[in-house]
C-alpha cells in the first residue's frame, strides 16, 4: 500500500495516518457543506420569495468571517489547532442541527437564519486557519505539496458531488433532513479530530556549553486578559501590514473576494430563483 501511495506524488501525504484521518473527516464535512448550501438557498426562497433575502444571509455569514479571519490565524498560533477545529465543527454542527429542528417543527423564520449566520461565519474563521496551520505538523516537508493538493481536491469534489444528495434529501424527505445531514457530517469530522493524534515536534539539538551555568529559576507572570487581547490584535495588524507590503500578495488577496462575489451572486442568489421560476 505504501508503495502504491509513493508512486503517485499527489497521494504521498496519505502515508501519514493523522493526515489521512483529518482529510477523510473534512471530505465528508465538505459534502455536508455543499448539501447545506443547496438547502439554505432553497429554504430562503421558500420563506421569503426574495433573492435580496438570500444576499442578506450571505452578508451576515461572510462579513464576520472575513473580519475575524486574521484574528483566527493569531488564535491558531496560541491555542491547540486540533481543539480549535474540533470546537468549530461542534459549534457549526450545533447551529445546523438547531436550524434542522426549527424546520422540522415548522418554527423556522428568516430572521433565525440571519441571526445565526454570523456565528456560523465566525466559527469558520477559527477553523480554516487552524486547518492550514496544522498540515505541516502532520506531514513531512516534501509531502506538504501533496497535502495541499489533496485538500483542494477534497473541497472541489465535495462541492461537485454535494448537490446530488441535497436534491434527493430535499425531494424525498424535506429541507430539514438536509440540514440534519450536514450536522451529521460535522459530527463525523469532530470524531475524526478526537481520534487525531498530532505528532510531537522534534526536539531541538542541544547547544554544547564549555562552562555550564546553574539554572536560574524565574517565575513567569501570566499576562492579563487586556494584555493578551492587545497582543493578539497587534499580531493581526502586523500580519495585515506584511500582506499589504507585497504587491502580488495583496493583489491576489483582494482579487479572490471579487471572484467569489461574482460566483456567489450567480450560484447562491440567482440560481434558486431560476430553478423555481423558470424550471418550476
Amino acid at each position: 500500500m505504501r508503495r502504491a501511495l509513493s508512486a503517485l506524488p499527489i497521494m504521498r501525504a496519505f502515508r501519514s495516518r493523522p493526515f489521512a484521518l483529518l482529510w477523510a473527516g473534512q471530505t465528508i464535512s465538505v459534502i455536508g457543506d455543499a448539501v447545506f448550501t443547496v438547502a439554505i438557498t432553497w429554504e430562503v426562497v421558500v420563506l421569503t420569495n426574495s433573492a435580496t433575502a438570500m444576499s442578506l444571509v450571505l452578508l451576515a455569514q461572510w462579513g464576520p468571517r472575513i473580519l475575524f479571519l486574521p484574528l483566527g490565524g493569531v488564535i491558531a498560533d496560541r491555542i491547540s489547532r486540533r481543539i480549535l477545529m474540533f470546537s468549530g465543527d461542534v459549534g457549526r454542527g450545533g447551529i445546523v442541527l438547531f436550524i434542522a429542528w426549527l424546520s422540522w417543527s415548522h418554527q423556522l423564520q428568516f430572521w433565525h437564519l440571519v441571526a445565526l449566520a454570523p456565528f456560523f461565519g465566525m466559527l469558520g474563521s477559527l477553523f480554516d486557519p487552524a486547518y492550514q496551520a496544522i498540515l505541516p505538523q502532520l506531514v513531512e516537508g516534501e509531502e506538504l505539496a501533496s497535502a495541499n493538493s489533496l485538500t483542494t481536491v477534497s473541497r472541489n469534489v465535495g462541492f461537485l458531488l454535494g448537490p446530488l444528495p441535497a436534491a434527493l434529501l430535499v425531494t424525498l424527505s424535506g429541507i430539514a433532513s438536509s440540514f440534519a445531514f450536514d450536522a451529521l457530517t460535522y459530527g463525523v469530522s469532530a470524531l475524526c479530530l478526537l481520534a487525531l493524534r498530532v505528532p510531537a515536534p522534534a526536539p531541538l539539538p542541544a547547544c554544547p556549553q564549555a562552562d555550564p551555568m546553574p539554572p536560574v529559576v524565574r517565575v513567569a507572570r501570566r499576562p492579563s486578559l487586556r494584555q493578551t487581547i492587545s497582543s493578539m490584535l497587534g499580531d493581526a495588524r502586523d500580519g495585515l501590514r506584511y500582506v499589504f507590503s507585497i504587491p502580488w500578495l495583496w493583489v491576489t488577496t483582494l482579487a479572490a473576494p471579487l471572484v467569489g462575489t461574482g460566483f456567489a451572486s450567480a450560484m447562491w442568489v440567482t440560481l434558486p430563483r431560476l430553478v423555481r421560476d423558470v424550471y418550476h
